[in-house]
C-alpha cells in the first residue's frame, strides 16, 4: 500500500520478544505454537466472522508453516478438536469460502485417501485490509501518537475517517 509506514515493535524491544514469550507460556510452547495477527481476533465481528469461523481458521493456520504451502486437515479432525459435528465444520468452511476468506482446492487422491488443501492467501488479504482500518483508527487516538506505536498514513482510497471501530 502506498504511503504507509509501519513500525510494529520498537527496535530495542525486538530482541526481548522470544524471552518474553517463553516466560509467559513456559513449557506449553514445546507442544508447538503459531503466529496469528491479533486483527483476526479483534476485528472478527467487523469481518463478519463468528466464533466457530475463527476457531476453524485457527485450526487451518496451525497447519500452515510456509507461505507457499497449502495446509490440509480434514473437517472431521477439526470437528473432533472443537467438539462439534463434521457437518458443522463443513458448513462453516463453505461459508468461509463464499465470503472469500479461504479457497478450498480440489481434493487429490493420495494413497487411496482424498486430501483437500486450503489456500489461505484470501485470509491474509482480508486481514491486511482490516489492519489498515485498525491502524487508521489507532492513528486518530491521542494515546497512540508517540513514536513507540505504529505509524499510519491513509492512502488515497482509504481515508482515516472511514475506519470502522474495532
Amino acid at each position: 500500500m502506498a504511503n504507509m509506514s509501519i513500525e510494529f515493535i520498537p527496535e530495542e524491544k525486538a530482541t526481548e520478544q522470544p524471552r518474553v514469550i517463553q516466560e509467559k507460556w513456559g513449557q506449553a510452547l514445546r507442544a508447538g505454537f503459531q503466529v496469528v495477527p491479533n486483527v483476526l481476533i479483534r476485528a472478527q465481528s467487523a469481518l463478519g466472522l463468528d466464533a466457530i469461523d475463527v476457531v476453524i481458521l485457527l485450526n487451518l493456520t496451525a497447519h500452515w508453516w510456509e507461505k507457499k504451502d497449502r495446509p490440509y486437515i480434514s473437517p472431521a479432525r477439526i470437528a473432533t478438536r472443537m467438539h462439534v459435528t463434521t457437518r458443522t465444520v463443513e458448513r462453516h468452511l463453505l461459508k468461509l469460502e463464499q465470503k472469500e476468506f479461504i479457497r478450498r482446492c480440489t481434493p487429490k487422491r493420495t494413497n487411496g485417501i482424498y486430501i483437500r488443501h486450503y489456500d489461505l492467501q484470501p485470509l491474509v488479504q482480508k486481514l491486511e485490509g482490516a489492519t489498515s482500518d485498525a491502524l487508521a483508527l489507532r492513528a486518530r487516538q491521542p494515546q497512540y501518537q508517540s513514536p513507540q506505536f505504529q505509524k499510519f498514513e491513509p492512502t488515497k482510497d482509504r481515508d482515516a475517517d472511514q475506519a470502522p471501530v474495532f
